[in-house]
């Protein structure tokens, strides 16, 4: 199990020994396997709710696509007479149309890989996304002058943390404290 850094606030269970902190842990582990059953059932059931809306809504929408598809193919057959003069028709529950859009297709045997190495080996990186974020790992190694000038400051303290075994198998009931 990972590591886990706890809310250190007011204490409530009184842990005086390593005992009682052993006993602590067997109860935290024994929590946390009850709350992976909850979790698991509730998964379970999420899903099998899941399946039948899904079955439930498919008729529906596969009678959607089809009516879609059918005032597509009627708008495309009567698109010389209804859309001669306006790009759309407003009707009584909503509107039909045609609308100009515009869409960005690779040529015949390129990819959009290919594009991209393209793009970077003619210097068209402006045409590059490149999503940019803080790199907090790389700044811990600069100097703390650069740092405070650029508003940051490496702060070092001990965190408290434990670490439960993967699958405890503790040989008594834990005891509550």
């Amino acid at each position: 199990m990972p590591r886990v850094k706890p809310n250190l606030s007011p204490v409530t269970f009184p842990v005086h020994s390593l005992e009682d902190v052993d006993a602590a842990l067997a109860q935290i582990a024994a929590r946390k396997r009850q709350i992976d059953l909850i979790n698991l059932g509730t998964a379970e059931h999420i899903d099998e709710i899941k399946t039948r809306a899904a079955a439930e809504t498919e008729p529906i929408r596969l009678e959607i696509a089809a009516l879609e598809l059918a005032i597509g193919r009627f708008a495309e057959a009567s698109k010389a007479e209804l859309f001669n003069k306006k790009k759309s028709v407003q009707l009584q529950f909503g509107i039909v149309g045609f609308r100009a859009s515009s869409k960005l297709k690779t040529l015949r045997k390129w990819t959009f890989e290919r594009v991209l190495a393209t793009l970077r080996d003619t210097g068209m990186r402006d045409y590059i996304r490149v999503k940019e974020e803080v790199d907090k790992e790389k700044l811990k190694g600069l100097a703390p002058e650069t740092l405070a000038g650029i508003g940051c400051a490496v702060v070092q303290e001990d965190v408290f943390y434990y670490e439960l075994p993967e699958q405890p198998e503790p040989e008594t009931q834990p005891s509550t404290l």
